[in-house]
């Protein structure tokens, strides 16, 4: 699973929602699972419309540091196998400390420090991603910067050329929550002249903008016609399409003009959107009209400057256009999304790695001291009934060899295979002292190093729940090629009904890395249910699948130990 964390309110606008959104629509068409994570219910409100699973923490949208026990929480608790951050009220330390529980990814659009994560996300064209090389020199982080990780809706995707629209319509829009009261100020001040020549404005609002009362009352005031007022739309490219200009804060909204071809005065109120802007007028794809929080007059008055300038300037908007084109492919949210399902699939396969040589040391040291010492009746029993006398058995992870051991001296030529070299080494060392048929294998990580058919059954006495359960299918897969036709596996895995069922860390789905306390600690265990053993087992090749349950307490019922044990067949 995939985590956002971001927040949405008045002080935050929406901009970062819109772009975590747009990122994980990628992600759900890839069928990977995301959830958001948030901090109180102003934020819940605005993004439960939208489909995605949200879980709210409790916490203050301005103080993150404070948030770090419960994001962390939350990261464990749900299983997040990489988390994405868009937030300019992230800390350094809150990334840091995040990033040492899952790999994180966090969205920078200052660049202004380096910081502690496992990839940084700069989607600008500007300057300051100049500065990137540098701040991240010594790093193993992963940087993906430029115009190829612009980040647009489908909606916003470059058409093959530019058609520009016939009509006279301007596209005002100042961002999902205009602080400044722009909007109103540009309504105001559009030029009568321009007016006279046939054009008029298009008001765009974002979904927390509060002043759609005060312009609609402004308009009816001065008898202001030709102007039309949206907010909260979701149609916002085939908006932009329809104008043949643009007054716009910078941000975001520029890059979808810039994909739409739409000629763009920029204006700024924020330190971010200031040298945005004033890279991309001297980049030639729009007019920067000025920071509205130093002189708002004057760049209200500019705004209209450039603005006429747009419009009557043929050679300079054709230039822009082209500027604008190749600017962006519009794949910038795909290429983010497979970066980060790289990510994902990559933590797991280093967390993995991790947790099975724990396992391997665990069991080493469990084999050393003796533990395991008496073979499993249920086991002889099966193979005993089913294996004529002299056939070949698989004893797969055999450990110090006990169910090995019987079967041989029943007669059986067995095959003793394990991934601890202390196993391995023990059991050749009991068949020599014995002058037993047993023939020694270590195996490393999923392959089983046999050739095909040449068992004729196969014993793992919980041996396979130390893996995910993909692994665990491609396991079995394995042993079922080396399985003669008719031959018949054993097998044993821990049930949720275990005592050790969700103790520890989640690491995956029904994995767990078992915590102090266990007598296991370090060891990744795999719980499942009898439907998800069938399923992993048919997917394998297998046929006729049995499932017994088999239960017992310890401690005067304090500890329960509950197993599936599962016979199938290769037909």
């Amino acid at each position: 699973m995939i985590g956002f964390r971001l927040d949405v309110n008045e002080r935050t606008a929406t901009g970062h929602m819109r772009r975590c959104l747009t990122i994980a629509e990628q992600l759900k068409k890839r069928n990977e699972a995301c959830v958001f994570l948030l901090a109180d219910a102003v934020s819940l409100h605005h993004m439960k419309k939208y489909g995605f699973r949200c879980v709210l923490f409790g916490g203050t949208w301005d103080d993150w540091e404070a948030d770090i026990p419960a994001v962390s929480a939350c990261v464990r608790r749900l299983g997040i196998s990489c988390l994405f951050v868009d937030s300019y009220q992230a800390t350094a330390r809150f990334l840091s400390e995040l990033n040492r529980i899952v790999p994180v990814v966090y969205l920078d659009d200052f660049i202004r420090q380096a910081y502690d994560v496992s990839m940084l996300v700069c989607p600008t064209q500007s300057k300051r991603a100049g500065r990137i090389p540098n701040l991240y020199q010594n790093s193993n982080t992963r940087i993906l910067s430029g115009s190829r990780y612009l980040i647009l809706r489908e909606e916003f995707y470059p058409a093959a050329e530019a058609v520009l629209p016939k009509s006279k319509k301007i596209l005002v829009t100042a961002g999902g929550t205009d602080p400044y009261h722009i909007t109103l100020e540009i309504l105001r001040a559009f030029p009568e002249d321009l007016y006279r020549e046939g054009y008029r404005l298009v008001a765009v609002l974002g979904v927390l903008n509060r002043d759609r009362e005060m312009i609609t009352a402004y308009l009816d005031e001065s008898g202001r016609t030709g102007v039309t007022v949206l907010q909260d739309i979701g149609n916002m490219g085939e908006v932009m399409r329809s104008c043949c200009a643009a007054i716009s804060a910078g941000g975001g909204t520029i890059y979808e003009l810039c994909a739409c071809r739409i000629p763009s005065v920029c204006i700024s109120f924020s330190d971010d959107q200031a040298g945005f802007g004033a890279d991309m007028q001297q980049m030639g794809i729009l007019k920067y009209a000025g920071d509205v929080r130093e002189n708002r007059f004057a760049v209200i008055q500019n705004t209209m400057e450039q603005l006429k300038k747009i419009l009557r300037d043929d050679s300079w908007r054709a230039a822009c256009i082209r500027q604008m084109g190749d600017l962006t492919d519009g794949a910038g949210a795909k290429r983010i999304a497979a970066e980060l399902i790289w990510l994902k699939q990559k933590r797991s396969m280093d967390t993995m790695k991790t947790f099975f040589e724990e396992t391997r040391a665990f069991w080493g040291q469990e084999i050393l001291r003796g533990a395991l010492k008496w073979p499993n009746t249920e086991i002889i029993r099966f193979v005993k009934h089913h294996v004529s006398s002299g056939g070949t058995v698989l004893d797969f992870g055999c450990g110090a060899g006990r169910n090995t051991i019987a079967l041989a001296v029943e007669g059986y030529a067995c095959i003793a295979m394990d991934y601890t070299k202390e196993a391995v080494e023990l059991v050749r060392q009991k068949a020599e002292r014995q002058s037993l048929n047993i023939t020694v294998v270590q195996n490393e990580g999923l392959k089983v190093p046999l050739p095909p058919e040449s068992v004729d059954a196969v014993v793992a006495d919980g041996s396979l729940f130390y893996n995910k359960k993909e692994e665990i299918g491609e396991l079995l897969s394995g042993l079922q090629a080396c399985m003669r036709k008719g031959g018949l596996i054993w097998a044993s895995f821990r049930s949720k009904k275990d005592s050790l069922y969700g103790c520890g860390e989640q690491i995956g789905e029904g994995l767990y890395r078992m915590g102090a306390g266990t007598g296991r600690s370090g060891c990744a265990y795999f719980f499942a249910d009898k439907t998800q053993l069938m399923e992993i087992y048919r997917n394998a090749g297998f046929s006729k699948i049995l499932a017994d349950k088999f239960e017992y307490t310890e401690n005067g019922g304090a500890k329960r130990n509950s197993w599936y044990h599962i016979t199938a067949k290769k037909e």
